[in-house]
């Protein structure tokens, strides 16, 4: 089940949606990963796959509306030429109505549209911004995420630094440095209190609750430290941060995290969703 990323300039095949995700994205891995577990990963005629380069962002700025605002992924444009989705949640109910509408579903039912699920979605998407405002507070991330050729020309990682800190993180960081820890307490809290007696957060089957929620704790404390799957640079005291919540108050979410990924998560997703680091993370201490 697995597949190559296409370029941004590529004909799509007509009728077939074109998903955008960027390695390293918490919001990015849970759509894959909901596209595989539908069974979408390998269906060419309803789906394809774009990996995102910052190189071509000018080229994707030009297919998105006029005063759309700053370059988000994941991005989906449907094959029917409707107006693109921007966000991981409307990407999801999409493609499950899809999936239902075309009577071909190949695999899980992850109860995208149901209204649990989706409150256990927008709590994860909270906590994923928090997690994105603690590591632009507590990690100098930006470097790293420069190409290392880019790195030897004089001013060059400064000037990056400063565009993406004026045009991004001012647009989308101020929102997320509102976010309190109280508030995602609250939702960590809420679940480790139900996963210390049921399997999972909807239900008793795996839904598209799960696949959030797992997404966000990833980004918060990578399972393979050496292939993070939503971790694009190096964010040791963040980590650091969120290992020490986790031991102290949630004792269920990081071996709940981890019986899921065993069991649901796909080799294709990993293969095509782990960011290439230009330096490698460690296990905080």
């Amino acid at each position: 089940n697995s597949y190559k990323p296409t370029i941004i300039l590529c004909k799509i095949q007509k009728m077939a949606d074109e998903l955008i995700y960027l390695r390293g994205s918490p919001w990015s891995l849970k759509s894959v990963w909901t596209s595989h577990l539908m069974g979408l990963g390998d269906a060419s005629e309803q789906l394809t796959f774009t990996e995102f380069n910052p190189y071509q962002q000018f080229i994707l700025k030009y297919r998105l509306p006029k005063n759309s605002g700053p370059i988000t992924i994941p991005v989906l444009f449907p094959g029917d030429e409707t107006p693109a989705l921007r966000s991981s949640d409307l990407i999801a109910q999409h493609l499950y109505k899809k999936v239902l509408k075309s009577g071909n579903a190949k695999g899980l039912d992850l109860k995208i549209c149901d209204e649990e699920v989706k409150k256990w979605d927008e709590k994860s998407n909270e906590a994923m911004r928090f997690a994105r405002g603690k590591t632009m507070e507590m990690d100098d991330v930006i470097p790293y995420l420069v190409p290392s050729f880019m790195t030897y020309i004089p001013g060059l990682v400064r000037l990056i630094c400063y565009l993406q800190n004026k045009h991004f993180i001012s647009k989308y960081g101020e929102g997320d440095y509102k976010i309190t820890l109280s508030s995602v307490e609250k939702s960590l809290s809420e679940a480790n209190d139900r996963l210390e007696k049921a399997e999972f957060l909807v239900g008793d089957s795996l839904t598209y609750a799960d696949v959030s929620f797992v997404s966000m704790l990833e980004s918060m404390s990578p399972e393979d430290y050496s292939k993070p799957l939503t971790v694009a640079a190096p964010a040791y005291n963040t980590h650091k941060f969120f290992r020490k919540l986790f031991e102290d108050k949630y004792k269920n979410l990081i071996p709940w995290k981890s019986k899921i990924m065993k069991k649901y998560m796909l080799d294709s997703v990993v293969e095509n969703c782990t960011p290439a680091l230009n330096r490698k993370l460690v296990p905080p201490t």
